[in-house]
């Protein structure tokens, strides 16, 4: 019996300095915003006007914007685009200058305020979406010689002995040494399946032992495990921006020149027809400039598209970017490759074509024969019989490439294709040659065949009826087998378009041929983890199914980890669910941002601070409103 002692674990979200933090925020960022805060305050006790609280506002506004003048700097010397740093400081500058300190010390205090408020809100959502999806216990129990010890999964190192009892979630990839049990997948390779393990099997992190116990060895440290692999692809940026980024790209490339722009025409037009008063033209446009602000919006793409591809990540589908999540939304052909994705690999009993014999003694000896065989056709044959193979009357078994010889009970017997029986001198009717047909003979005579056929993955045709009622157009079959074998397959699944006998070179080109059919809706390409490159990336989403990650994976934009086509389905409701939110979203903040542009522009409420103020509120209520995308629903 092993002796156990626990130890305490150094619980953290993130390694941090929290001698240098206060609050989440960086010390002397922390220390500069209270002095700015505390100059405020007091300069609001001396009346207004008096050079008193000028200077106290002054000072709060010195100290709040240090970090605002120092990423101006950064922004204007290194030829970037200006952002909304720069514009918050001219604003509050131009404030001062119309004798308004008080309204342009609370515009920059409050902004570096909101903006910390903000980064706050994003990451605090971040990490709460991923510990909805991360089912990997903290705590991890070590074995070591006859003791045992609990530490912090981030302590694991490769090689250490974890030992999983029943009930107990694996924190860490482990692969069996000792003992057995049953587990249950991790949530992110889709709907739950049950496993039996033995020794030399893996444990992904997030699985569930259900029964048994289990002594594994640690194969990475907690940060390599496949989830967060997974993880982390989830939240890859790069590759192709979408529709939605390239538009919010080139509103903030040109938004601080045209904003500028935008304020000097409103103020003269507010001057020269409104009759306003300079300083009251000029606060009224550095409110419309303040409200230009494109950082609500930008936060609610972020928070939304993260939401999304979390909700979907927990149902076994990994999107990588925005862009996959765009291109999912609006689907008008799913191209289905056959192999890996409509069938399974395997095959199954279509017919027993006996000449002299009846189909059961043609099915038992066909079995016999390739009880001893190791090919995926001889094995299906044995599954077929599904009665007692007899091994002790089977001898002389020799396989050849395209068949085997054996004899049964003395008996000669040959199994194999047409032209392995012909080579054998064996007549055979005239017939079409198929690559699933094995032919039988005894004794030099022709007995019959064994036609099998490929196995269509479970509930195809259902995925593929689910497909059309979410608004797909056409469902199209690629196939490498002749007409007859693909027709077969497609009229099982349900699907009336197929193109026959298609080689790889061809396919990149008919995919093509159908995004240019599609028009500005996308043409999703779905196949296996063999899948060729130029498939995918000609798609305009390229799909890949099957468990766990892939040399092709760099390739394709959408995997569906529990490799079933009707997770296909469930990423389209995700997608389209993510983009319903952030369109209501950024209805909402811009909703709210024309508002206070009108009051601005007609005077009803002009203040810098307060325009800040609620357009931060909106633009928080962005992020919030973001975590919609991330359902709790079926798949």
């Amino acid at each position: 019996m092993m002796r156990k002692s626990v130890v305490n674990p150094i619980e953290f979200e993130g390694k941090q300095d929290q001698s240098r933090t206060i609050l989440g925020i960086e010390f002397y960022c922390f220390v500069r915003l209270a002095a700015a805060l505390g100059f405020f305050v007091v300069g609001l006790f001396f009346r207004a006007g008096t050079l008193v609280q000028m200077l106290f506002m002054l000072f709060c506004f010195l100290a709040a914007a240090y970090d605002v003048v120092m990423k101006t700097v950064d922004e204007i010397s290194g030829h970037h685009a200006l952002t909304m740093e720069p514009l918050v400081l001219l604003s509050s500058l131009a404030a001062f200058v119309v004798r308004l300190e008080v309204d342009g010390a609370a515009l920059m205090l409050l902004y570096r305020v909101c903006s910390l408020v903000m980064d706050y809100a994003m990451s605090r959502s971040e990490q709460i979406l991923k510990k909805a999806v991360d089912q990997r216990p903290s705590i991890v129990v070590i074995a070591e010689d006859e003791t045992e010890r609990e530490v912090h999964r981030d302590e694991v190192r490769p090689g250490d002995m974890v030992h999983l009892y029943a009930g107990s979630v694996a924190a860490v990839d482990c692969l069996v040494a000792e003992g057995q049990g049953t587990i249950e997948s991790a949530a992110f390779f889709g709907a739950p399946t049950l496993q039996e393990l033995g020794e030399g099997d893996v444990i992904p992190a997030g699985s569930r032992l259900i029964s048994g116990d289990i002594f594994a060895e640690a194969m990475g440290a907690a940060g390599n495990s496949l989830f967060e692999r997974l993880w982390n692809q989830s939240r890859a940026e790069g590759g192709e921006s979408s529709r939605v980024e390239r538009w919010f790209e080139l509103y903030r490339r040109f938004f601080a020149p045209v904003a500028l722009a935008l304020g000097a025409v409103i103020t003269v037009l507010l001057n020269v027809i409104g009759k306003c008063s300079v300083s009251s033209a000029i606060h009224r446009a550095l409110c419309v400039v303040i409200l230009l602000n494109p950082a609500g919006m930008f936060a609610g793409l972020y928070a939304c598209s993260h939401a999304g591809t979390t909700g979907a990540f927990s149902r076994g589908i990994l999107f990588k970017g925005v862009r996959s999540l765009e291109k999912a939304a609006v689907p008008a052909v799913v191209v289905l490759d056959k192999n890996g994705t409509v069938t399974t690999g395997k095959y199954r009993l279509e017919a027993v074509r006996a000449q002299k014999l009846n189909a059961e003694t043609l099915l038992k000896a066909a079995a016999h024969a390739a009880a001893n065989a190791d090919t995926p056709l001889a094995h299906s044959i044995v599954e077929a019989y599904k009665e007692h193979v007899d091994y002790s009357i089977i001898g002389n078994f020799v396989e050849y490439e395209e068949g085997l010889s054996v004899e049964i009970e003395g008996i000669p017997v040959l199994l194999g294709s047409r032209s392995f029986l012909f080579e054998h001198s064996v007549p055979l009717p005239e017939a079409e040659d198929n690559p699933l047909e094995l032919h039988v003979s005894f004794a030099g005579r022709y007995a019959g065949s064994i036609l099998l056929g490929e196995t269509p993955r479970d509930h195809i045709d259902d995925a593929v009826e689910e497909l059309r009622a979410l608004g797909c157009q056409d469902v199209v079959l690629l196939s490498e087998d002749s007409s007859e074998k693909t027709h077969s397959i497609a009229r099982y699944c349900g699907i009336d378009k197929y193109y026959s006998n298609c080689r790889s070179d061809e396919k990149p080109g008919r995919i093509a041929e159908l995004c240019e059919r599609s028009g500005k809706a996308s043409t999703i390409y779905v196949a296996s983890s063999e899948a060729d490159r130029a498939c995918l990336t000609t798609a305009d989403l390229g799909v890949v199914m099957g468990e766990g990650e892939y040399p092709c994976s760099a390739d394709a934009q959408l995997l569906l980890l529990s490799n079933r086509l009707d997770s296909l389905c469930g990423a389209i409701r995700s997608a389209r669910l993510t983009k319903n939110v952030f369109l209501q979203g950024m209805a909402a903040v811009l909703g709210v941002k024309l508002l206070l542009i009108l009051f601005a522009l007609f005077g009803v409420s002009s203040q810098l601070w307060f325009d800040m103020l609620i357009d931060s509120i909106a633009a928080i209520g962005a992020v919030l409103n973001a975590v919609r995308a991330f359902p709790v629903s079926r798949k």
